[in-house]
């Protein structure tokens, strides 16, 4: 996985060559800070900034065992997820519930784990977008919906502190989106007014959530490309 990290990394580095950019987001990210209301940019993880882990770890198992276990997270499980992700169980009392609700004989456990990391695929075009805005000098964040040991293995594997100013993560505050209060929480930490941040999530009600506060939203369909082409409309307006 380590090897993976820096090859991604290296490939990262020279995305701009291959995508055909030669020129900063929006005329140039340095010289449109200073002037747009918008300093601060917050990030999902899980449909943003990486893809297919969890998806295909899934969908694979669900072929193999016949249990639709993309049904069973989301609905009988879906307590017991967001207990984990709001960081009141651990990983292993979930996947206890998960391997009892599939049944040990047809779920390898370390088997899924182990594809659910393989799979994980950062979207190179969103990573060199945050580096663009760092580099023009824009704050970026991330706000997720995450456990423990999920975001300590990849920060181990991939420093988050490359990428972001500040990661707000559910399981560190005890709330988790659309509650309103994660994202109070994450401007307060950056110290910024929601009308100063844009907010991406590939999730419609997280967005709505942060509308409802003042931030301006993107929804995250098709990936980075699909984000920077909205973002630089938005990095355009000014205060009035």
């Amino acid at each position: 996985m380590e090897n993976q990290v820096r090859r991604e990394t290296v490939e990262a580095e020279c995305l701009e060559c291959r995508i055909g950019r030669t020129e900063p987001l929006v005329e140039g990210v340095a010289d449109q800070v200073g002037k747009s209301r918008i300093k601060f940019v917050i990030f999902d993880f899980g449909g943003v900034f990486v893809r297919d882990g969890l998806s295909t770890a899934r969908k694979v198992y669900s072929e193999r065992t016949g249990v639709d276990i993309d049904k069973l997270w989301r609905n009988d499980l879906k307590p017991t997820w967001k207990r984990w992700e709001k960081g009141e169980i651990s990983e292993e009392e979930f996947y206890s519930a998960l391997t009892k609700a599939i049944g040990s004989d047809r779920f390898d456990l370390a088997d899924f784990k182990s594809m659910f990391w393989t799979a994980m695929r950062r979207d190179e075009e969103m990573v060199a977008l945050i580096k663009r805005l760092r580099k023009g000098g824009y704050t970026t964040a991330l706000l997720t919906n995450n456990t423990k040991e999920w975001v300590e293995q990849y920060d181990r594997q991939d420093p988050f502190d490359q990428y972001f100013d500040a990661v707000v993560s559910s399981h560190e505050v005890a709330v988790i989106k659309p509650d309103l209060a994660i994202y109070e929480i994450t401007m307060q930490r950056l110290g910024a007014k929601p009308e100063e941040c844009v907010f991406i999530d590939d999730k419609e009600r997280n967005l709505a959530a942060a509308m409802s506060l003042g931030m301006k939203a993107i929804r995250c369909t098709t990936g980075g490309a699909q984000v920077e082409g909205e973002l630089e409309g938005l990095l355009k307006e000014r205060d009035q």
